[in-house]
């Protein structure tokens, strides 16, 4: 008992001093941590919605679906006792007992000693990676990295229901770690038994999950993701468990381990030569492999694999000291193991572990904001903070992030810089459309501590704004500078005409025109059949009737990153502002679109990309490429031939100038001709219009009942023709009437606009993934009744 109490004291020690600032009254609003405001606490429904303003610029899929278990508890809870006792409830504190308590019960089921189960405790508790997942508020991943041993000791036992229950646990905290879990289980313990159990296990949880898989995997996503590889693990990390963002915590800021972090490795991999049981050593080693590598855009933070590498790392730890025969060298290790996370100790780290105090100003916007009873969304340069007050009445933007809207990002120069755009005379006219009411200039809350040319950036962008014709500098007594551009259009109103272009982005004297562009690949142009003459104008800016054909053909495309063999540098669509850049620099101002397809482009003679295609029948097909050179935009190139059914490869060569590539076709004759003939008829039917005739922007306000963030019952002005909705295109969303369902077009590339049919007086618009949500709730709620019943069953 004596042992215990000692052993329990050690460990509890260090914690209390790292983790002192959860024991303290205040806010723990750093990094990810949410933090919710009494107005924001109402956005959080029962019902999960598919659509969501909050961490998303204009709105998008509410992706981490599996939380809303917690969250709703989040909600009652924060009414009851505040947000700041709240995530202590239900984040922070359940994280630090399960880190602690996990190993202890695992190992002492494994029947290790109790030099095992002291350290396998202590690691899991104090190590860079978990210090860092507190530290950066990330309370889902720490709430999960708790849960994982305790999920782990149920799966080795094979008890159904207790494993049933608790790895349910684990994966509304977090699925991606509750599949690590099942993967470690399976390598520890796998027999024909335990495939079976994890079998049935896996089957019924399918079922208790679905409310967030099936939504999920049935709404696509409108346009790539543009998801960057995050793999930022080396072996060097993995085997001496040092995360590589220790100690300060900030993204892009990598550091490598220092010399004495392999003392680690020495520790756990001894046993590869002390021990003739080498199972764990080997099992650590694979999960040292894994974390190396991304496994697709679930697992592209390859971090994830710490979980179970610090798991067996401080089990290992515990077999090397049980070889020690004197206890001072047991002490050492101690030492060791405490020194490793020392910044943490001194208060050194840069967020919710810190000493930093939050400013008050943040309560002074928050007071300001909250009486303005209209719709307005809110720009924070550069990123919004986690104290920042947002409802989906009022969301707010990560302003650098505002340069990957198309409008915004046509006249941005290169990546490197996301607010040159601001430069342009006519930058707010977007502020306006968009319904940027406010912007708020509070700094980066993710870099504590800029260099010397960030700060310069960042005053350089302060004054520049300062100068800045319409914003009014407002005076809430803070010292962060805000701004109010007064002149912003709701979330949702009509105009009488929609431009539909072909080509690149118009000019100036037609910046807000309802335009949609026939080339950014987002929507089918065959979706304005129907629409009536006068309600749309074609513009060809600088492009033509084949141009026009061409988009009715975009099933047939294939881009740049599908070719068979490649010699070009391929950009994808993602990149946009960084192949715009490396076409710049080499004298090609390039302002087009790429159909959603990327780009390559080569300036040496001879290189070459390959496409292979299926010819599925003999007969007549046209080969049509979209191609630029250094001196034209983008046209097309097209070439009739008569094929076998097989294979065809086409080959594109570079001439030794610049070349420059967007998409190849093969395309059957007949759909060819029927594609040229629409064109005409296209042109025949809406007419032309010159892409330098001057018009004025006229739109109206619409009287709009919201009845939920997915659904919006719409009134109809007299003479609109067209409701543009600011929120992020999304083909998911429809304007539906009679059960019959239109979907939207992307305006500008960016929002939605729906086309009101004749007659028309009221209609809904809707976001259709709000019923694959309900779907997945229905299966989710049988097969909880399902196993209710079940277990009664077999209680009798």
């Amino acid at each position: 008992m004596r042992k215990l109490a000692i052993s329990i004291s050690l460990i509890l020690l260090p914690v209390l001093l790292i983790f002192k600032n959860l024991f303290v009254p205040g806010p723990l609003a750093a990094g990810d941590a949410p933090h919710f405001f009494f107005e924001e606490l109402k956005d959080l429904s029962f019902e999960p919605t598919a659509w969501t303003a909050r961490g998303h610029n204009l709105g998008g899929i509410n992706q981490p679906l599996w939380l809303h278990p917690v969250m709703i508890l989040y909600r009652y809870l924060g009414q009851l006792l505040g947000n700041d006792l709240t995530i202590r409830i239900l984040f922070y504190l359940p994280a630090i007992i399960l880190a602690g308590l996990g190993p202890f019960l695992l190992t002492r089921y494994l029947k290790f000693s109790g030099k095992i189960q002291f350290f396998s405790s202590l690691f899991y508790l104090l190590n860079t990676y978990f210090l860092l997942l507190i530290d950066g508020g990330q309370v889902g991943v720490a709430l999960a990295y708790g849960f994982f041993p305790v999920t782990l000791l149920f799966l080795i036992k094979n008890k159904f229901w207790p494993a049933l229950t608790i790895t349910f646990l684990l994966t509304v905290a977090d699925p991606r770690i509750a599949v690590i879990c099942f993967l470690t289980a399976l390598l520890w313990n796998l027999n024909s038994k335990n495939l079976k159990f994890y079998i049935l296990l896996v089957v019924t949880l399918v079922g208790l999950t679905a409310y967030w898989w099936f939504p999920l995997a049935k709404i696509r996503q409108a346009v790539s993701l543009g998801m960057p590889d995050l793999t930022l693990v080396r072996l060097r990390h993995a085997i001496t468990i040092f995360s590589p963002h220790w100690p300060g915590n900030i993204f892009g800021k990598v550091a490598n381990p220092p010399w004495y972090f392999y003392g680690v490795s020495v520790l756990i991999l001894g046993n590869l030569v002390w021990t003739k049981k080498r199972k764990l050593v080997i099992l650590f080693l694979v999960f040292a492999f894994l974390a190396t590598i991304p496994l697709g855009s679930a697992f592209r933070d390859s971090t994830k694999f710490f979980v179970p590498l610090v798991l067996l790392g401080g089990i290992l730890i515990g077999q090397t000291v049980e070889k020690f025969k004197k206890s001072w060298a047991t002490a050492l290790v101690y030492v060791y193991l405490i020194f490793l996370v020392h910044p943490a100790l001194l208060g050194n780290l840069n967020f919710v572990l810190s000493g930093n105090k939050y400013s008050g100003d943040f309560q002074k916007i928050y007071e300001n904001s909250k009486t303005d009873n209209s719709f307005f969304r809110t720009a924070w340069f550069p990123s919004v903070h986690p104290l920042t007050f947002e409802t989906e009445s009022t969301p707010a933007l990560d302003a650098k992030d505002l340069v990957n809207l198309r409008p915004l990002a046509a006249v941005n120069a290169g990546s490197s810089d996301n607010f040159n755009y601001i430069h342009r005379d006519n930058f707010l006219d977007w502020y306006d459309l968009l319904g940027i009411k406010y912007l708020v200039f509070s700094g980066d809350p993710r870099n504590p501590y800029p260099n010397e040319e960030e700060r310069q950036s960042w005053d350089d962008l302060l004054a520049l704004t300062a100068t800045t014709s319409g914003l009014v500098r407002q005076d809430w007594i803070t010292d962060i500078s805000v701004y109010e551009n007064p002149d912003t259009l709701p979330r949702i109103f009509s105009t009488d005409q929609l431009n539909v272009v072909i080509g690149p982005e118009l000019a100036t004297n037609y910046q807000l025109l309802t335009t949609v562009y026939v080339e950014d690949g987002k929507w089918d142009p065959h979706t304005l059949e129907g629409t009536a003459s006068e309600s749309a104008s074609l513009v060809f800016n600088g492009k033509n009737e084949t141009d026009l054909a061409m988009s009715f053909l975009q099933d047939y495309f294939v881009g740049p990153a599908d070719a068979g063999k490649n010699q070009w540098a391929v950009y994808g669509p993602e990149e946009y502002l960084t192949y715009k850049y490396q076409l710049l620099i080499r004298d090609y101002v390039f302002n087009d679109f790429d159909y959603n397809r990327g780009i390559a482009f080569s300036t040496q003679e001879g290189e070459k990309i390959t496409f292979e295609f299926k010819v599925p029948e003999t007969g007549n097909y046209v080969v049509a490429a979209r191609r630029a050179g250094p001196d034209g935009d983008f046209g097309w190139e097209t070439s009739q031939k008569t094929l076998k059914k097989g294979r065809h490869k086409e080959v594109i060569a570079s001439n030794g100038k610049l070349s420059i590539f967007n998409v190849i076709a093969l395309i059957p004759k007949t759909e060819f001709d029927k594609a040229i003939a629409l064109a005409k008829t296209f042109n025949l039917h809406f007419g032309s219009v010159s892409d330098d005739e001057t018009r004025d922007f006229v739109w109206e306000q619409v009287e709009v009942e919201k009845t939920s963030p997915t659904r919006y019952l719409v009134n109809f002005p007299e003479n609109a023709r067209w409701i543009v909705f600011t929120d992020s295109y999304h083909p998911g969303w429809a304007m539906t009437k009679d059960r019959l369902e239109y979907p939207s077009l992307p305006a500008y590339s960016m929002v939605n606009v729906f086309y009101r049919r004749p007659g028309w007086v009221t209609a809904e618009m809707v976001f259709a993934g709000q019923d694959q949500v309900r779907w997945g709730i229905w299966v989710s709620t049988v097969s909880i009744l399902t196993l209710a019943i079940i277990w009664l069953w077999k209680r009798k």
